[in-house]
């Protein structure tokens, strides 16, 4: 998620109760008595999701509010619509979503203080705090509209609104086909099969997953082209290619299995952070005008240029810390050995390493991958930006940013022991 904003955020027990809530109202996941943060009283057939998204027909935006009419008050619409205010009001909390350029942060406060339940009921009825809910999210997608401020689901507020529901895209027909390419890619890499795992099966994200992924990625992402594989790349680790069949290009995330990638157990984050670095890698795909595979290209060129490195950097550092101790004084062989021994070992050459504050379009694949990682977990010192570009993009557009980012390879790669370089764990 985005530094330098003020948010309060959630426990890794209360948030996950928030994505159980979202799998559970997506039929993508636990059982509604999991969700155990909201009432749903919804009568048989009122939803969630709605039933009739628009229950008097007159049009693809129903109107909902407030009203003694009870066609108005009382309809599938209104369950719908409080399903998605909980995923917006979680995300709010949770700093996934990001309101518009000049909104009253403390009068959306004020307001969320003032409900009397927060995840709100979900009861198919247009209650006080249903409306209470329709003000903060007006206020916070349209600031400075004050007449878009009508505590009214219409014509404007219902697109915005149903852009939070979680996306279930259509299992691809060539499903098998697209797991023997993915398969046949991992199997023809230059880096070799050392460790890889070819893939047998493949899901797309679930509901909690496209949850924690807004929080980075916020709407430049295309889930429906985005899938998890069970399998592996180079050295046993995560690696994504990017798969074209008769219905367009998707890209796999060879995770290693299908399990949530948001867990709700603590420590969900040394889990979920592999999702999100993986992510950038679907995002440099989707935003690539006429290349979607060159991430896969940039990032097994940049990883050559660093094995290829890697006995220079020891020798290097052996000779330096060495001759550094011959300067200072010392003359025994075997203390001057085991200096440079030690130096050796302790050198490393990584393409995930980085140095900061530098524009995006400076870095390689895997170092944008790397530091919109450290970003979400909170480690290392990533570039502030780089999360900003990638979130200001919109799902498939081209960036320029990311192209050039991909033609990098000369500083993509470092040695640990370069001043100022951010080196992975």
């Amino acid at each position: 998620m985005q530094r330098g904003k003020r948010h309060v955020t959630l426990r890794p027990s209360q948030r996950y109760s928030y994505a159980r809530l979202v799998d559970a109202l997506s039929g993508l996941g636990s059982s509604l008595s999991e969700a155990s943060a909201v009432t749903h009283t919804c009568k048989p057939g009122e939803g969630p999701p709605a039933v009739l998204p628009d229950p008097e027909g007159k049009g693809l935006h129903p109107l909902v509010l407030r009203s003694a009419n009870a066609k108005r008050s009382r309809n599938p619409s209104v369950g719908d619509a409080q399903t998605l205010f909980n995923i917006f009001l979680a995300q709010l909390r949770d700093g996934c979503f990001i309101c518009k350029p000049g909104v009253d942060t403390k009068a959306i406060e004020a307001i969320r203080k003032s409900l009397s339940a927060d995840p709100i009921a979900v009861d198919c009825q247009f209650g006080s705090d249903t409306q209470k809910a329709t003000l903060m999210f007006q206020r916070c997608v349209f600031p400075g509209n004050m007449k878009a401020w009508d505590g009214k689901i219409g014509l404007s507020t219902w697109p915005e609104l149903v852009k939070l529901r979680p996306i279930v895209p259509p299992v691809p027909t060539e499903i098998t086909k697209l797991v023997t390419k993915v398969g046949v890619i991992l199997g023809s890499l230059p880096l070799g099969m050392a460790g890889a795992v070819l893939p047998t099966a493949v899901r797309f994200l679930n509901a909690g997953e496209q949850f924690e992924s807004r929080c980075v990625y916020q709407e430049s992402l295309d889930f429906t082209k985005i899938l998890i594989s069970n399998g592996l790349g180079f050295l046993g680790r995560p690696f994504t290619v990017a798969v074209q069949v008769s219905t367009g290009w998707h890209v796999v995330m060879n995770l290693g299995d299908l399990k949530t990638w948001v867990p709700v157990a603590i420590g969900y984050k040394a889990r979920a952070k592999s999702l999100i670095h993986e992510l950038a890698h679907a995002w440099q795909s989707q935003h690539h005008s006429s290349d979607p595979e060159m991430f896969m290209k940039n990032s097994v060129a940049c990883q050559l240029l660093a094995i290829a490195d890697l006995a220079a950097a020891k020798a290097d550092a052996a000779r330096l810390a060495s001759g550094k101790a011959f300067v200072n004084g010392e003359r025994n062989p075997l203390t001057l050995a085991s200096i440079a021994k030690s130096a050796a070992a302790a050198e490393d050459v990584s393409e995930y390493a980085y140095i900061p504050r530098k524009p995006f379009r400076e870095y390689a694949a895997e170092q944008i991958a790397q530091q919109v990682e450290d970003t979400y977990a909170g480690t290392g010192r990533p570039t502030p930006s780089i999360v900003g570009v990638i979130s200001a993009v919109a799902p498939n557009a081209h960036s320029v940013d990311n192209e050039e980012s991909l033609k990098v390879t000369k500083s993509s790669f470092h040695r640990s022991s370069e001043p100022l370089v951010v080196f992975p764990p």
